[in-house]
């Protein structure tokens, strides 16, 4: 794998990710390099856990040493804690309710529930029901509101 950085501002451009044929990277000439560009390489076979840890990054950047020659790449952010940075949306919050409901109850057995309540609303099974869909709709209004939906 190389990674491509600017040589001023030492930030990193983009990388090239794994190859079989060149597990070191591509060979600089087959890289549109342009002056102020610059290279660092990882192994991928070799250095495979930094590979894998670049791979898996939303953000990272390259360590230099005192002669600004980079040595290490530290990573910043890993694509796992963006993703879970990112608050639920209205609608995935919905199936989330729905998902807890169905924990307990199918589909057949809410219909069930359903005929039941209307044939006498205060049915232990269907107050038993009832209690736990409000639970969990109540659940789901109170993580929209967290979110400020």
């Amino acid at each position: 794998m190389k990674i491509i950085y600017d040589k001023n501002t030492k930030k990193v451009l983009y990388h090239t990710g794994t190859n079989l044929m060149f597990p070191e990277g591509p060979p600089n000439e087959a890289l549109d390099l342009k002056e102020n560009m610059a290279t660092f390489s990882l192994h991928d076979t070799e250095d495979a856990e930094k590979v894998q840890q670049v791979l898996n990054a939303k953000e990272y950047e390259l360590v230099f040493d005192e002669n600004d020659k980079p040595v290490d790449v530290r990573i910043i952010q890993t694509l796992e804690e963006y993703l879970s940075s990112i608050p639920p949306t209205k609608e995935e919050i919905n199936k989330q309710v729905i998902s807890k409901i169905r924990e307990r109850y199918d589909i057949n057995a809410e219909f069930k529930m359903q005929r039941l309540g209307l044939q006498n609303p205060n049915d232990p099974k269907y107050q038993e029901y009832l209690q736990y869909v409000q639970e969990c709709i109540a659940w789901g209004d109170a993580e929209k509101a967290k979110y400020g939906y």
